[in-house]
């Protein structure tokens, strides 16, 4: 059987993580006589070119995308303008592409996939979202038969770590700074903290999920940033945990679709779900609810799901079978906004009591008071009455506003219109 050539765009932790699993040999992929002959580094050194004696490297990436005696192509090197650029001309050179890469998906996933399909070559991304978590490829051959109508979870591990971390006592500093020391977070966490790579991921999700196409503005984005240890304590007294929820909710072409910190129900199975770890629940007509979790950082996790990716299309080529790419013709998303019950964080001047607020912006509801912080749990309202309490706020003597949280109600399940039977109108005989 002819070996199948590997070309890998990227030698960072993730690039090394693929290398070292391929060159394993594990009896799965072992059979599928996989090579990664040519690798593309930023930098070209002596040591470097030591440590991988077993494959070439080049500063060139192009080179290997034009290369014709590479079978596929994996991209980690990050980032969106130049892998658009290679991954195109990978696609049209006839290769097989795998990418980890989120925001180039997320942002250029639906041209990258028509030129896929019209080369009839694969782009498998389950790197790209959720770690370990085969959540992608679940999507794609677990649901031919039904209908999602809500997702919910927990997509960013280094913003799960964080959060955590202030839930057993740290302050944001704190958790971040822990978080760097173990590699969960970057040095320059703003995509995590600030919810745009969970935006991303949830980009994506809705694609596979809804086959809709919702853009990046039709977020409502919350980043972490703001949290104070008394954000728990009030999350606590009202019988929640916050966790960095993305949800998505379905009507029909509608989607209601939030990142933010969201106060979770301490019953409910996101709640448990902690440090580094990914988790997320699909809401669907036939089989109601399913729960899948796992590492959701790190370099092994994220290269272990690349690889099963290249597995698939090693497969698949094996076979002579002609890739069918997931997402190929999707209908356009409008926003919704469903009304959520919201977490008001204030510090006050101790003269304002939380009566006086939930009297004046007429908030029904529960109040926690410890010192000069107040929160209040307000009732179920839509996003414009949260920017009306918001402006009110800024304007109040006395008061400081911090945030305005989410709270996660998993009875909100989504529907998706039926199309009515036709049986009563045919005539079957035995």
């Amino acid at each position: 059987m002819s070996t199948l050539n590997v070309g890998l765009l990227g030698l960072g932790t993730v690039g090394r993580g693929v290398a070292n699993i391929i060159a394993r040999q594990t009896p799965q992929l072992a059979p599928l006589n996989l090579k990664i002959t040519r690798a593309a580094v930023r930098n070209l050194t002596p040591e470097r070119q030591a440590s991988f004696p077993d494959i070439a490297l080049t500063t060139d990436a192009l080179s290997i995308v034009n290369d014709p005696d590479i079978d596929i192509i994996i991209e980690v090197l990050g980032g969106i303008d130049l892998p658009f650029a290679l991954l195109q001309q990978a696609l049209k050179n006839g290769k097989q592409v795998i990418t980890a890469n989120k925001d180039l998906i997320a942002t250029h996933g639906a041209e990258l996939t028509a030129l896929a399909q019209q080369h009839h070559v694969a782009l498998n991304y389950e790197a790209a979202v959720m770690g370990s978590i085969p959540i992608l490829r679940t999507l794609n051959t677990n649901f031919a038969g039904d209908d999602i109508t809500a997702l919910a979870g927990i997509a960013n591990g280094t913003s799960n770590f964080i959060l955590s971390a202030m839930q057993a006592g740290s302050s944001y500093t704190e958790a971040l700074q822990l978080a760097q020391q173990k590699g969960f977070a970057e040095a320059d966490p703003t995509n995590d903290v600030e919810g745009l790579d969970a935006s991303y991921k949830l980009l994506i999700l809705s694609r596979l999920a809804f086959n809709l196409d919702p853009k990046l503005s039709s977020i409502h984005r919350l980043g972490i940033t703001t949290l104070r240890r008394a954000d728990f304590a009030a999350a606590d007294f009202f019988g929640y945990t916050i966790k960095p929820l993305v949800q998505a909710i379905r009507h029909n072409e509608q989607l209601h679709l939030s990142v933010a910190p969201t106060l979770v129900p301490k019953s409910h199975a996101l709640a448990g779900v902690a440090n580094e770890f990914n988790a997320i629940q699909l809401v669907s007509n036939n089989t109601n609810s399913l729960t899948l979790s796992g590492p959701g950082a790190g370099s092994l996790p994220t290269a272990n799901a690349v690889v099963a990716d290249l597995q698939a299309v090693a497969l698949n080529l094996q076979a002579h079978l002609t890739p069918v790419n997931a997402a190929t013709h999707l209908q356009a998303a409008t926003a919704l906004d469903l009304p959520t019950q919201q977490a008001i964080s204030l510090t006050t001047n101790g003269v304002v009591t939380g009566l006086d607020v939930a009297t004046q912006l007429g908030i029904h509801g529960q109040i926690y008071a410890a010192g000069d912080q107040l929160h209040l749990l307000t009732q179920a309202v839509d996003r414009r009455t949260v920017a009306q309490w918001q402006d009110a706020l800024s304007h109040f003597v006395g008061i400081q506003l911090h945030h305005i949280l989410p709270v996660y109600d998993p009875s909100i399940r989504g529907s998706v219109e039926k199309f009515q039977s036709d049986e009563k109108k045919m005539n079957i005989t035995a």
